[in-house]
């Protein structure tokens, strides 16, 4: 009985740190650099060293960051941006449907991505560009 109701009060207590904080409400737009066309489908993924959010792209390349729902926000701090999800079928082989990638691999990992920023309560959009896939 003891062990449930103090993993209860963990639980209770990590709910309470994640919804008192500071969040920031953000929304944005992906392009791609060379033509400025939307990316229009996939996720805008944002980390930090404490956090984890994302947002789903609709198909005019906006998206809504959050960390449980689209619309929470985030705290404030620096974050790496990186883009997952982003592909498109582009055939069969024997092993089933194949995917390909519509952006540049160095967007799709935290650790390869040159994007980075910094929220804050005066941030409001981003605007992200990325490379296309060769």
């Amino acid at each position: 009985m003891y062990k449930r109701l103090f993993l209860c009060l963990i639980v209770s207590g990590m709910l309470f740190v994640v919804g008192c904080g500071e969040n920031q409400r953000v929304k944005g737009t992906v392009r791609f650099s060379d033509d400025q066309s939307p990316l229009t489908i996939g996720d805008v993924r944002m980390e930090s060293d404490t956090f984890s959010a994302r947002g789903r792209i609709n198909p005019d390349g906006t998206f809504q960051i959050g960390s449980l729902r689209s619309r929470d926000g985030i705290p404030l701090g620096t974050y790496k941006v990186f883009i997952s999800g982003a592909t498109v079928e582009s055939g069969e082989n024997a092993m089933g449907v194949v995917y390909s990638p519509l952006v540049e691999e160095k967007f799709t990992r935290k650790d390869m991505t040159p994007l980075t920023v910094t929220i804050d309560k005066a941030t409001k959009g981003l605007d992200i560009e990325v490379d296309r896939a060769p």
